[in-house]
């Protein structure tokens, strides 16, 4: 059925399509930590002769065969639909996905995040994948996160392309200052980053014009 409404020249094919994204996006927070074991403990699986990183890799596999069967490959999804690397092979995908649940990145909301140079490093390669340039409007945009207890990370979009790197950047575009629990927390179930702002668990600093676009920029 799928296939039928998202073929390309098919009647609303663009508007099914948009729809398919709205959905996958809303269920973004969800989905990449659904399997998520009682306090991470990895006997549930393993007991069975599977770990966690064989389940995760063999449903990423069976993710990307689907929808290039159904004609609409995650590939050519907007951003942030799929937040990974599409070169990246399914087991690849599935460790980074296992360390952030490990660390409290993903998984559920009254989880710690740990915050070290390699769970930063995963993270910011999710938040750069979620960016959308075209909201960029063809000029430079670099968003700097300085946090209270973590070291400071930014990212980068020119020219169409993204790229998140850590440490401080020269003139930023926008600053944002927060805890890492709470910039991590700003994107897990039931968050309200509105809330977050005005209660300054969030803080920006830029222009209101600034701000405005970066809501399009990270939908």
């Amino acid at each position: 059925m799928l296939s039928e409404l998202l073929k390309e020249g098919a009647p609303g094919w663009e508007e099914n399509r948009a729809a398919v994204v709205e959905l996958l996006r809303e269920v973004l927070p969800y989905g990449p930590a659904v399997f998520y074991p009682p306090n991470f403990d990895r006997s549930y699986t393993e007991c069975y002769g599977f770990s966690l990183e064989d389940i995760f890799s063999f449903s990423l596999k069976l993710i990307r065969q689907r929808w290039r069967t159904i004609g609409y490959p995650i590939e050519e999804m907007p951003p942030g639909v799929f937040p990974f690397d599409p070169e990246a092979s399914a087991e690849e995908v599935a460790q980074s996905q296992v360390k952030l649940m490990e660390a409290g990145i993903l998984g559920p909301p009254e989880a710690v995040p740990q915050a070290n140079p390699e769970m930063q490093r995963l993270y910011f390669d999710v938040v750069k994948r979620v960016a959308n340039p075209e909201a960029a409007n063809g000029s430079p945009l670099v968003y700097q996160w300085r946090f209270t207890d973590a070291d400071p990370w930014h990212v980068v979009i020119d020219n169409g392309s993204t790229r998140a790197e850590p440490g401080e950047a020269p003139n930023p575009t926008l600053t944002l200052e927060a805890k890492w629990a709470d910039f991590v927390g700003m994107s897990k179930p039931g968050a309200n980053p509105l809330k977050m702002v005005l209660t300054r668990r969030i803080r920006p600093h830029g222009s209101i014009r600034e701000i405005a676009r970066m809501r399009k920029v990270f939908r």
